[in-house]
């Protein structure tokens, strides 16, 4: 049951008592005829009440709010410590030991690649260049394509390709000599 309060000047029954009661017609004839200054209403000490109420609870919850924000805050810095703590060692262990897995390129895969050349030069000429097979091998390191090269050098001393000079190679054969940049299988 919510309480009632009678205004001590205009005697209104009121649930709450507002800022616009004190301005209502009513209220304001009521300090008129009582002959009161709107400075000096009694009534003002309701209002004041009111405000008082309202003003501790907004800090109360604004001290809550701030308290679980304070904690979160904690919170935080505790995750942050240990996910820099994870990052260090991980660093550390990746630095000591960088694991590199050699690609280990075979007769076949070179013949496969220099095959998918002649295909996707539409079959116009069975030479390709050093360069497209390194690219479908997707060769990215010098120690990958000079492993490749002795492989090439090997098929190419055994009659299974034939290697020639030209088509301006980024990255040519050299052997014995010579540089090639074209490739094509016997």
């Amino acid at each position: 049951m919510t309480e009632i309060i009678i205004c001590p000047v205009c005697k209104s029954e009121l649930k709450r008592f507002t800022i616009s009661h004190v301005k209502s017609q009513k209220h304001q004839k009521a300090l008129k005829v009582s002959g009161i200054s709107p400075e000096n209403d009694p009534s003002l000490k309701y209002l004041k009440k009111v405000k008082e109420t309202k003003t501790a609870k907004a800090l109360g919850e604004f001290k809550n709010r701030l308290d679980r924000l304070e904690e979160l805050v904690e919170i935080l810095k505790i995750n942050q410590e240990e996910i820099m703590k994870n990052v260090n060692t991980r660093s550390a262990i990746t630095l000591e030991k960088p694991i590199r897995k050699k690609m280990i390129y075979k007769k076949e895969d070179i013949l496969y690649a220099i095959n998918r050349c002649v295909q996707n030069n539409t079959n116009e000429s069975k030479w390709v260049m050093v360069d497209d097979i390194f690219k479908i091998l997707n060769l990215n390191n010098e120690d990958e394509r000079k492993e490749v090269n002795k492989t090439i050098i090997k098929l190419f001393n055994k009659n299974i390709i034939d290697l020639a000079e030209g088509g301006n190679p980024v990255h040519p054969i050299v052997y014995q000599n010579k540089i090639f940049g074209m490739i094509a299988i016997q």
